[in-house]
């Protein structure tokens, strides 16, 4: 939806990118996994269309083709769109003017910004962003797109209306009254494990499932991350030390998704030692 409309900002294929991939089933009406390629400036087509069919199924799905040629037509066809659907984000934010402890990032406090993602912070309110996505679920029956420790994400799109979002607003707006500001230290980086293996060796050698407080030391046989922001705290072949154990537990604590073969915890899967 970027570029397309005075209402959202210009994106990566305005600013003369010579390759730009974009998601459909974000923000535009189509199903997911549907995506188009943008091809021009420096780039030669019939080189880069090569280099897709290393990668590309020789089965697509035409449900998939046909819903994406759908979304573009639908798009050029209806230009009318893009304004209802900023709108509707207005009278969003003219709800939301007033939340104490609950905060909207706005528009003019980055140098540019897609209004079409709300970005609720919670980092003052006695709340956290998995807290606020689990209590618009089961009591306001929406559904966020993710959450952190301080912040979760709304994802809008071309059909949502003044009614759909002013249900958001009217959400938070009463969870707002229910909760107290906080001052919250802010999430410490986390640290970079000590290297001991390549990926590859620390796959081929035996492994075994350890206690996690027993890990300290042990080399990883497992990528471990959260969701967001989906970057690995630790990949195979690195060390476990305390701090890494004691981060990963304190988000698991806080409420965050931890992608790890054990769900619990309480193990870690790590190169078995060799005596």
């Amino acid at each position: 939806h970027l570029g397309l409309s005075e209402y959202f900002p210009s994106g990566a294929v305005k600013a003369g990118a010579d390759i730009v991939v974009q998601s459909l089933h974000k923000t535009l009406p189509s199903l997911t996994q549907t995506a188009i390629a943008h091809v021009g400036g420096l780039c030669d087509d019939k080189k880069f269309c090569r280099a897709l069919d290393i990668f590309e199924t020789s089965s697509p799905s035409y449900l998939l083709i046909a819903s994406a040629d759908g979304c573009v037509d639908y798009i050029e066809n209806n230009p009318k769109l893009f304004k209802k659907w900023s709108d509707a984000l207005n009278v969003f934010d003219k709800k939301t003017e007033r939340l104490k402890n609950i905060k909207i990032y706005r528009a003019d406090e980055a140098y540019d910004s897609d209004a079409s993602k709300i970005v609720i912070s919670v980092a003052n309110a006695d709340i956290t962003g998995f807290e606020l996505m689990k209590k618009l679920r089961t009591e306001y029956k929406t559904e966020l797109e993710m959450a952190s420790v301080t912040y979760a994400v709304a994802m809008t799109g071309p059909f949502d209306t003044s009614s759909s979002l002013s249900r958001l607003a009217n959400a938070l707006v009463e969870i707002d009254r229910t909760l107290h500001g906080v001052s919250k230290p802010e999430m410490p980086s986390l640290p970079l494990p000590k290297y001991a293996l390549a990926p590859k060796e620390a796959m081929l050698y035996p492994h075994e499932a350890v206690f996690s407080g027993e890990a300290e030391g042990c080399v990883s046989a497992e990528n471990i991350w959260a969701y967001p922001p989906g970057i690995p705290m630790i990949v195979k072949g690195e060390m476990f030390d305390e701090e890494i154990i004691s981060k990963i537990k304190a988000l698991a604590a806080a409420g965050a998704d931890i992608k790890a073969l054990d769900k619990s915890l309480k193990t870690f899967k790590v190169v078995k030692k060799l005596y």
